[in-house]
């Protein structure tokens, strides 16, 4: 076991720390009587995790995301996809990708996040209440974000006359980036970083705003969103939405009717889009009122997770785990 398990670790990008951790994972396994298991990322998570299943039998599937799909060599994601039982993917989008790259027969499965909607729950009162209309937009602070276009747009939209305040919340290595082009385009009126919100905190100020925005772009080397968890709560709170069509967020938002979807990179047309729902109150709240529709419909968190549970059913009465304690499983 040990031989295999060290061949697999050499022929991988791997440290001696993750082949340690390999180790260690498949004791704990194995002390639980764990036969099967779902492991999120068909990266680093999955690289050990193939390690680990030369210590101990057991078999996995994968929960496939956004990044770990894209940026990973698609021989190496076709030899993973062929270990793994099964694979679920978050939008249909990786579903089409992944089942391009695989030569085997294993299933992949589209299973779309969903969210608890007794907690994104709209309080349209204090909408009706509030005053300037708020832009809101959450999201680390990352480049695949596209926060500088947002950016740009609501300089656009400022030198057009219109009152608007934009309100961006999280935190991460691009702040101070952030911060230095708000105040070079003169946005320091209308655009705050409030940083880290709880999620309490967030559905009050989602409460607050009038729309929501998030210019979501694909990376020189391949990173992207899949479909965003923000805006699945941004829709759920009835809140319009102006996004970009790039990866999976069309299967969300439908463009005019949730809201709309420009092209990536160009602030223009953000602006644009930003723009005719800025003058439009009643188109805001219409389409909010069918975006919330749609996430009740689609990303039913219970029946999302319902329908994963079925397959793990499936994969534990395989043949591949006879005789198993399927209470472990």
């Amino acid at each position: 076991a040990y031989g295999n398990a060290w061949k697999c670790y050499q022929s991988q990008n791997l440290t001696l720390e993750d082949f340690l951790q390999a180790a260690y994972f498949a004791q704990a396994l194995e002390r639980l009587g764990i036969r099967h298991l779902q492991v999120h990322f068909a990266n680093l998570p999955t690289a050990i995790v193939e390690v680990a299943q030369q210590f101990y039998p057991f078999t996995f599937n994968i929960f496939a995301h956004a990044k770990d799909i894209y940026l990973t060599p698609p021989d190496v994601l076709d030899r993973r996809i062929a270990k793994s039982e099964f694979i679920l993917t978050c939008t249909g989008f990786n579903a089409q990708h992944l089942r391009q790259i695989s030569t085997s027969a294993t299933p992949i499965v589209l299973s779309y996040h969903g969210i608890n909607f007794d907690r994104f729950t709209p309080n349209l009162t204090v909408r009706q209440q509030s005053e300037a209309p708020l832009l809101i937009s959450v999201g680390r602070f990352c480049e695949k974000k596209g926060f500088p276009y947002l950016l740009q747009a609501c300089q656009r939209l400022k030198q057009a006359g219109y009152g608007f305040r934009c309100m961006i919340i999280g935190y991460g290595e691009m702040q101070t980036q952030l911060l230095e082009l708000i105040a070079s385009l003169d946005l320091e009126d209308v655009v705050t970083l409030p940083g880290k919100k709880t999620q309490d905190e967030l559905v009050e100020l989602y409460n607050q705003a009038s729309l929501f925005v998030l210019p979501c772009l694909v990376t020189d080397d391949g990173d992207r969103d899949g479909i965003p968890n923000v805006l699945l709560e941004a829709m759920a709170m009835e809140l319009p939405i102006v996004s970009t069509d790039i990866s999976g967020i069309a299967e969300l938002v439908e463009d005019q009717r949730h809201g709309f979807l420009v092209p990536e990179k160009d602030s223009v047309a953000l602006a644009a889009a930003l723009a005719k729902l800025l003058g439009e109150p009643q188109r805001r709240r219409e389409m909010g009122r069918q975006g919330r529709q749609k996430v009740l419909q689609q990303f039913n968190l219970e029946r999302n997770v319902g329908e994963i549970v079925n397959l793990f059913a499936t994969a534990t009465a395989s043949p591949s785990l006879s005789g198993v304690d399927r209470r472990h499983a």
